[in-house]
């Protein structure tokens, strides 16, 4: 697995592993803890998971949030 540098709210961050894409959202694990601003839920997060949503890394979500898209999404259909 290749590793992927992304450049996101001003950190440099590697991806370890890429899991199945959901929609529009994409999560990631990342080599290193990681701190960052979740985009819908607005809390510093630290954490080696985290999702992007169509594709942009300027606005990472938590995986509390990805979880909880992924649960609504699924009661919508």
């Amino acid at each position: 697995m290749s590793d992927e540098n992304n450049n996101t709210q001003g950190l440099q961050l590697d991806v370890s592993k890429t899991f199945p894409p959901y929609g529009n959202l994409q999560q990631y694990r990342l080599a290193k803890i990681t701190t960052f601003t979740c985009d819908r839920c607005t809390k510093q997060k630290t954490s080696k998971l985290v999702v992007t949503k169509d594709g942009d890394w300027d606005t990472l979500l938590c995986n509390g949030c990805y979880g909880w898209l992924r649960s609504d999404k699924e009661k919508g259909k």
